[in-house]
């Protein structure tokens, strides 16, 4: 962090927006947890921060403890809502006002109001966030040129709080499911992630410091371009089918091909023509979440191991079959009849599939398939006429919709017209590339 500061000549702000000891659950704070709180004390204090927020769940060390700390090791706690229940003092200071690069930064804290069993008997109060951030927004406007909480209010209260307040410039909270800024009114809501497993990075050029700031996310460029890129890789994976795809019997595998194709088309102009109207200039930002190193557990360092082990051994099978299995279904009424073929457990993984279904065209009259669950997204997946009696089954995935190591469900189901008396009974074979050693239940292979 030091060589960062020199890097950006002092224009680097540190910020912990809450929940730095205990997470989002109540926790204990018994004399290890207490400790370990204490090591993360020490660490932000030889790191320099500039504002820490409180949460609800870090009161747990109890705000005697903290208010020592923070006395003891410099550490510029904040929080705006929270008071001694009798005079209504502030227990930290409400807000923190940072110079750098020219730059004065207002910064204030707040935590959710949610009652536990500290607030009972911890002497203080935790007051409404909207409140009090309209005090402390009064005397931050003619101080600071830019304005960020630091939040562990739920979302909804924090559009709430930039629905209400358009001064605030920006919420940063500490909270997994937000992986990109969120817009509303003129401020962005960001995060940085949950139990410190990323570490925000908010890069931010002013042009000027007339209000509103009318700040824009150039982050986009980035994601628009990723997206671009994606949906190019996929038509061009498609293309590759096409000729193959065209020529298939079924008119449901082209009608679904031609859709993708068509959607993906409309993705594509779209990003391009969101890309050309991007305008760089004025005051814009751009937030990035860097991934932090972390020692794995040993409870989690075995199941890496024992996945290891998994990926280096795919074909051994998980069972030793069979692994295909044949179920009729009959309607006496309409004389139709429904058989469907599920796999039990895949023995390895399957990309590519084929084999023939062999049954007697005297007794019955094929009339059409529909594609099970364990291929519904595969590229390509047919059913073909190969001669009277024998139907071809094929397909194949190229992208992540295999089907995965040890996995069950419906392959395809076969509808025939029953038309005579006698053995009804399917016969699988020709096994073809990754099913080519699976056997079948109640049968061998013709």
């Amino acid at each position: 962090m030091s060589k960062e500061r020199k890097k950006t000549r002092g224009g680097l702000l540190l910020l912990d927006a809450g929940d730095l000891f205990f997470g989002r659950s109540k926790g204990s704070c018994d004399q290890k947890a207490l400790g370990k709180a204490d090591l993360i004390l020490e660490s932000y204090q030889a790191m320099r921060y500039d504002a820490i927020n409180l949460s609800q769940t870090d009161l747990l060390l109890g705000v005697p403890h903290l208010q020592e700390k923070g006395k003891d090791l410099s550490l510029p706690f904040v929080s705006s809502n929270l008071v001694e229940k009798g005079d209504g003092k502030p227990l930290f200071d409400p807000f923190i006002v940072k110079k750098t690069n020219g730059l004065t930064v207002g910064i204030f804290g707040l935590m959710d109001q949610h009652p536990n069993d500290s607030q009972k008997s911890g002497g203080y109060l935790i007051r409404d966030p909207y409140e009090a951030a309209r005090e402390v927004l009064g005397s931050l406007r003619e101080k600071a040129g830019l304005i960020i909480a630091l939040s562990t209010l739920s979302r909804e209260k924090n559009i709430k709080l930039l629905e209400k307040f358009s001064d605030i410039d920006f919420i940063i909270v500490a909270d997994k499911k937000s992986r990109r800024p969120t817009k509303v009114n003129q401020g962005y809501i960001l995060s940085t992630g949950d139990k410190g497993k990323h570490m925000g990075l908010l890069n931010l050029v002013l042009t000027s410091l007339k209000r509103p700031l009318a700040l824009k996310d150039i982050g986009i460029e980035k994601r628009l371009k990723l997206d671009l890129s994606r949906t190019e890789e996929r038509m061009a994976l498609l293309d590759q089918k096409k000729g193959e795809i065209l020529q298939s019997r079924n008119e449901r595998v082209k009608e679904r091909f031609e859709n993708e194709l068509k959607l993906l088309k409309q993705r594509e102009a779209q990003c391009r023509k969101e890309l050309t109207a991007l305008d760089h200039g004025g005051n814009h930002f751009e937030n990035r979440r860097i991934p932090l190193a972390t020692r794995p557990s040993e409870k989690t360092a075995k199941l890496s191991k024992k996945r290891k082990e998994k990926a280096e051994k795919p074909n051994r099978s998980a069972t030793p079959g069979p692994h295909i299995k044949i179920t009729p279904i009959r309607d006496d009424k309409s004389q139709r009849l429904t058989y469907v073929i599920r796999i039990e457990k895949t023995p390895n993984p399957v990309r590519s599939l084929g084999l023939d279904v062999h049954y007697d065209a005297n007794l019955l009259k094929y009339s059409g398939h529909r594609r099970g669950d364990m291929v519904r997204n595969f590229d390509m997946f047919d059913v073909n006429r190969l001669k009277s009696g024998i139907l071809r089954v094929g397909g194949f995935e190229a992208g992540k919709d295999f089907i995965d190591f040890g996995k069950g469900g419906v392959l395809v189901r076969l509808d025939f017209q029953v038309i005579g008396k006698g053995n009804l009974d399917l016969k699988l074979g020709a096994f073809k590339d990754d099913i080519s050693s699976w056997k079948v239940a109640g049968q061998k292979q013709p």
